[in-house]
């Protein structure tokens, strides 16, 4: 009897265990489910209108070209995921609402179809051959700040200029815009940057 009390007594723990390794799982597998990984979304700045809107002026001097770059921007936001702002001094990285291409590359592009737009005579690109090429003038771009408030606007300051073929500065400003988020999701944010680089670039094109 005692010997059966043994295995009887063995069994029921092994039972008990199993009992306890089933519901941990089951608890695991309820926890995983509920904190799935969302997915990534992924943004891109558009300019003015589709490049193949832009006029097409055939180039009358050398100094229409017209190479967009370098672009710089704060390292604080110079990264895939896309930074807010918040209460003046907090940012908000947020990890799954991302660019869709380098930033910089972004913004070059961006530059540079809306400075075809909005001056057609000016042949400008944002491509690095261009860039290299050292033809015609060149526009160079250094964001300073570029703050998206959940909410509120878009913030961009940014100094830039016109150096022609030689390398020498013919025009130098700062800008400030503001740009009104119209919605509280992502894109509507995205669509704020954008409206705010289409300003900055009326005041580029102006004195192209």
């Amino acid at each position: 009897m005692m010997v059966f009390g043994s295995m009887v007594f063995g069994s029921s723990s092994r039972c008990s265990a199993l009992g306890v390794v089933l519901v941990s799982t089951l608890v695991s597998m309820i926890l995983t489910s509920g904190c799935a990984t969302p997915p990534s979304r992924f943004y891109i700045l558009r300019p003015l209108a589709p490049a193949s809107e832009a006029s097409t002026e055939p180039l009358r001097d050398i100094d229409d070209l017209l190479a967009v770059g370098p672009i710089s921007v704060p390292k604080s936001i110079d990264r895939p995921q896309i930074v807010t702002i918040s209460g003046g001094h907090l940012l908000e990285l947020h990890e799954f609402e991302r660019w869709g291409e380098p930033l910089v590359d972004n913004l070059a592009r961006v530059i540079a179809e809306n400075v075809r737009r909005l001056a057609p005579h000016c042949h400008a690109t944002g491509s690095v051959w261009a860039r290299r090429a050292a033809t015609g003038r060149r526009l160079v771009v250094d964001v300073k700040s570029l703050e998206i408030v959940p909410g509120g606007e878009v913030t961009l300051e940014a100094a830039w200029a016109i150096l022609d073929r030689d390398e020498k500065i013919v025009e130098a400003r700062r800008s400030r815009v503001l740009a009104a988020v119209d919605g509280d999701d992502f894109e509507a944010k995205v669509a704020a940057v954008s409206r705010a680089i289409a300003e900055l670039c009326e005041e580029i094109a102006s004195v192209l």
